[in-house]
């Protein structure tokens, strides 16, 4: 969870298809013995749907964040948070597995196994009209993929377009609302970027300068929890709520608009 400070004081639509195209693609997942190889290389199996969305539909997932391994409070970790954020958008027909390769790894300074999984599909994936071209290019980084109590978060964003930015929270750990937009907000009202380099927060304001800082969650009893950043790029400016129930309901609103993009991060928070 991240909660906005500032200083002085701060603190559905129908989804139209009109084509469909024939993708192939390989889905990878890593995980430690506590996992057992059917559930793994199902994991490998909506890795590679995920992807072949990202193709079809012009989404984006950064792949340094599929495949992380780290250890925390000395065990080896695999995370597998990423896999599904996709996995209701588009329509999926004609599924085929074309193979499947298993093999193990080692972990670093570890004598434990990681054991892989490799699926290969081809699937057919409806997609809808039009997605930001290809001249629309995204580099997204945040300060850190594993934060505890109270550490800031900060996000770099490299583009080659002037476009606008909705940026989202969802908390899939959850009940009741789980998405929350946090910028554009209160403060950092202007979501139109037009340089090649921004940052949020944004630090160049003169007055009042927001903070995004990471809270651990008080309903969540585990050492550690994932949430997610969905970054919407759109050529015009989209009026989305600013909170939605389910992560469904921000993706029917996203799938109904044309010239949008979506990328999205991950990161852990420790207790």
């Amino acid at each position: 969870m991240i909660r906005f400070f500032i200083t002085f004081f701060f603190l559905i639509n129908c989804i139209n298809y009109v084509n469909a195209e024939i993708v192939t693609q390989t889905g990878v997942h890593r995980h430690l013995e506590d996992v057992s190889i059917r559930e793994g290389c199902e994991y490998a199996k909506k890795d590679a749907l995920t992807k072949a969305k990202e193709k079809v539909l012009g989404l984006k997932i950064l792949s340094e964040e599929n495949e992380m391994c780290n250890q925390v409070d000395g065990k080896s970790n695999c995370i597998r948070n990423q896999l599904f954020l996709n996995e209701n958008l588009g329509h999926i027909t004609g599924l085929e597995i074309i193979e499947r390769e298993r093999d193990i790894e080692k972990f670093d300074n570890s004598e434990e196994d990681i054991y892989v999984c490799k699926v290969t599909i081809k699937v057919n994936v409806e997609k809808r009209s039009e997605t930001l071209d290809s001249s629309y290019d995204f580099s997204i980084k945040i300060n850190n993929l594993a934060f505890r109590e109270n550490e800031k978060l900060e996000i770099d964003i490299n583009l080659t377009k002037p476009v606008f930015l909705n940026l989202f929270q969802w908390l899939p750990y959850e009940k009741n609302d789980q998405i929350y937009k946090i910028f554009p907000n209160q403060i950092e009202t202007n979501n139109y970027i037009e340089t090649n380099n921004f940052q949020l927060p944004i630090k160049n304001t003169t007055k009042k300068k927001a903070k995004y800082v990471i809270e651990f969650p008080k309903n969540v009893k585990d050492n550690r929890v994932d949430e997610h950043l969905l970054f919407i790029f759109s050529q015009k400016d989209i009026n989305f709520l600013p909170t939605y129930l389910k992560r469904e309901d921000l993706m029917k609103k996203y799938m109904s608009e044309n010239s949008v993009k979506l990328i999205y991060k991950t990161y852990s928070i420790i207790k």
